[in-house]
C-alpha cells in the first residue's frame, strides 16, 4: 500500500518522467496495486496461484495504464503533464 501513497504523492508534483523506468516506477503505485486488488476480489483458480495470477494482473495494469496515458496525451498536454518518457 506505501507504493500507492508514494505515487498519488506523486500526482501533486511530478509531470515528466525521465526514463521508462521512472514511468514504470509510478505505475508500481499507481496501476499494480489496482490490479492486485482485482486478483483478490476475483479469486484464483487451481491450478494457479496467487503469484501467478499477480504476474499476469501487473502485465495488464501496465498495459492498461499505458494505453490510458496514450489515450489522453492531448487533455494531459493541456494541464502540463507528459506519461512519455522524455528518453
Amino acid at each position: 500500500m506505501n507504493a500507492y501513497f508514494r505515487a498519488m504523492k506523486e500526482d501533486l508534483f511530478k509531470t515528466r518522467f525521465a526514463t521508462f523506468d521512472q514511468l514504470i516506477h509510478y505505475m508500481e503505485g499507481s496501476a499494480i496495486p489496482v490490479g492486485r486488488a482485482m486478483t483478490y476480489i476475483l479469486g484464483v483458480k487451481e491450478p494457479y496461484t496467487y503469484s501467478e495470477a499477480f504476474e499476469r494482473a501487473d502485465a495488464l495494469s501496465i498495459a492498461m495504464q499505458l494505453s490510458n496515458f496514450w489515450r489522453d496525451i492531448g487533455q494531459d498536454w493541456q494541464i502540463g503533464r507528459v506519461y512519455l518518457p522524455q528518453q
